[in-house]
C-alpha cells in the first residue's frame, strides 16, 4: 500500500495556482492534487517538468522562448498546437500570446495537469499520432519530445496531419554532441541533417534548420506532398505483410528531387530486400543513390557493411570513414564504422561502439554487437554497463539481451545472476538455442 513518506506541500505552479504534492514513500513519484481536487500520480524525470516540482533534465522553458520567437507574432494571430505539451509548461507561455491553443499530450496525468493549470487551452489527452481536432491548425510547437519518441517519423507525421496546408510547425530539440551518454527515456539527440531530413519525409518544407547553442531548430512548412504520403503508404503496406506492394511503391521515389525523400525510400527498401534474402538486390539499390549523391552517409554506411559481409573489409573501411566524416554523429554511421574497424582489427573500433552506444543507448541492434565487442576484448563491465543501460527502456528486456548479459555475467564470475538471465531467456523462448546451452552449461558448473 502507499503511503506519503512526508506530509502534503505546496507548490505554486503558475501565476497564482496552487498544486498540493505528496511524495509516495520510497519512490520517486509524487501525488499532485489539482485545484478541483483531483488526484494524479506523477513522477520526477527527464521526460517532463511539473510545474512547481521541475524534472531531471533540462528546463524547456528556455526552449518554449526560442520555439515562440522562431514562430513569430503573426503565427500567434491563429490556432496553436502545443505538441506532446507535458505539463503545461510552454501551454501556459503560448496562452499568453496567441489567439487560440490546443494542447496534445499522450500521458493522461499530465493532460490532466495542463488542462487544469492552463484552462483557457483545449487539452487533448492523445499520442500525435491518434490525435484528432476539431480545427486544423496554423502553428505548432514540438519542444523536446522527438527526443523520447520510439519513431520520431511516424511522430512527425502526426504532427503533419493536425496542421492545414501551409501551417508552420517549429522544433527544438537538444543537439547532440560527440562525449553525449544518454539516459532512459530520452532515445537520441538530434543534429541539423537529421531533422531536416526527416521533417521533409514527414509532408513538410524546410525553411530553417541550424544550432542554436546546445539546441536543434527546425522551422518548417506544412505542405501536400504526394511523396511523402507514398512513403508512408509504403511502410503501412510493409507493415501489413504486402512486402512486394511496399517495394513498388518505394520504387516510384528512386527518382524524387528531394534527396531525403529519396535516400529513406531507399534504406527502407534495402530493409525489405534483405529480410527477403535479395542482398544484391539491395546493394544495386544503394549504388544508384550514391551515384547521384556520393557522399550520402547513410548509404555509404550500409555499403559498408555489405562490404564487411562479402569479405572486402578494406573497401568497407574506407566507405564507413566517408561516411564518418560526412555525419560524425550519426549512431548507424558510427556502428557501421565500428564493424569495419573491428574487420580490419583497428583499435579505434572500441571508441567507435562506444560512441555509437552513447547517442543510440536504446537500439538493441547497436547495444549487442557492441558489448559482443567489449567482452571479446576482454572488457565485461563494460558490456555490462552497454547492456543495463540498454535495458532500461521498454521493450528491451528480450531474449537476446538476457543472454548476451548472462554470458557477460559469467565472464564476471556471477554464475548465479548469469543462471538467471538465462532462465528468463528460457522462459520468454523455450525454443532459444543459446540459452539452452547456458542454462545447461551453467547447471553443469553447478553439479561439478
Amino acid at each position: 500500500m502507499e503511503t506519503p513518506s512526508s506530509p502534503r506541500s505546496e507548490g505554486l505552479a503558475s501565476d497564482g495556482v496552487r498544486l498540493e504534492f505528496t511524495r509516495i514513500a520510497r519512490s520517486e513519484a509524487y501525488e499532485v492534487t489539482l485545484p478541483d481536487g483531483v488526484r494524479v500520480r506523477v513522477e520526477k524525470s527527464r521526460a517532463r517538468a511539473v510545474p512547481g516540482l521541475g524534472s531531471l533534465g533540462p528546463t524547456t522553458d528556455a526552449m518554449y522562448d526560442l520555439a515562440l520567437d522562431q514562430l513569430g507574432k503573426v503565427a500567434l494571430e491563429g490556432l496553436v498546437i502545443d505538441l506532446g505539451s507535458g505539463c503545461g509548461v510552454g501551454t501556459r507561455k503560448l496562452a499568453g500570446k496567441a489567439k487560440a491553443v490546443v494542447a496534445v499530450e499522450a500521458d493522461e496525468a499530465a493532460a490532466r495537469i495542463t488542462n487544469a493549470l492552463v484552462p483557457e487551452a483545449t487539452t487533448i489527452a492523445s499520442t500525435l499520432e491518434h490525435a484528432t481536432v476539431e480545427t486544423l491548425g496554423d502553428a505548432a510547437l514540438l519542444v523536446d519530445v522527438l527526443a523520447f519518441a520510439d519513431d520520431p517519423r511516424t511522430m512527425l507525421r502526426g504532427a503533419r496531419r493536425l496542421l492545414r496546408a501551409g501551417g508552420r510547425l517549429v522544433v527544438v530539440e537538444i543537439a547532440a554532441f560527440a562525449s553525449q551518454a544518454l539516459l532512459a527515456p530520452a532515445r537520441r539527440a538530434m543534429t541539423p541533417a537529421r531533422l531536416h531530413a526527416l521533417l521533409e519525409c514527414a509532408g513538410f518544407r524546410v525553411d530553417r534548420c541550424g544550432a542554436v547553442g546546445g539546441v536543434v531548430i527546425g522551422d518548417a512548412t506544412a505542405v501536400d506532398s504526394e511523396e511523402a504520403e507514398r512513403l508512408e503508404g509504403a511502410a503501412q503496406l510493409a507493415r501489413s505483410g504486402d512486402t512486394d506492394g511496399g517495394l513498388a511503391l518505394l520504387e516510384t521515389l528512386s527518382a524524387s528531387r528531394t534527396i531525403s525523400l529519396q535516400v529513406q525510400a531507399t534504406l527502407d527498401a534495402v530493409d525489405l530486400l534483405v529480410a527477403q534474402g535479395r542482398a544484391d538486390d539491395a546493394c544495386t539499390k544503394l549504388l544508384a543513390v550514391l551515384r547521384q549523391h556520393a557522399d550520402e552517409p547513410r548509404c555509404l554506411a550500409t555499403l559498408s557493411q555489405f562490404m564487411v559481409a562479402a569479405g572486402e573489409t578494406n573497401e568497407a573501411k574506407l566507405l564507413a570513414e566517408r561516411a564518418h566524416r560526412q555525419s560524425p554523429l550519426d549512431p548507424g554511421v558510427l556502428a557501421a564504422l565500428a564493424i569495419a574497424q573491428q574487420a580490419t582489427r583497428d583499435p579505434d573500433a572500441t571508441r567507435s561502439w562506444k560512441r555509437a552506444h552513447n547517442l543510440s543507448p536504446d537500439v538493441v541492434e547497436i547495444v549487442l554487437p557492441a558489448a559482443a565487442h567489449a567482452l571479446e576484448i576482454g572488457q565485461p563491465a563494460l558490456a555490462e554497463r552497454m547492456l543495463n543501460r540498454c535495458m532500461t527502456y521498454e521493450g528491451n528486456v528480450r531474449p537476446e539481451t538476457l543472454v548476451m548479459r548472462a554470458r557477460v555475467l559469467m565472464a564476471l564470475g556471477r554464475r548465479e545472476d548469469a543462471k538467471l538471465d538465462a532462465r528468463l531467456a528460457l522462459a520468454a523462448n523455450p525454443i532459444h538455442v543459446e540459452a539452452k546451452a547456458l542454462v545447461t552449461a551453467l547447471e553443469s558448473l553447478k553439479a561439478s
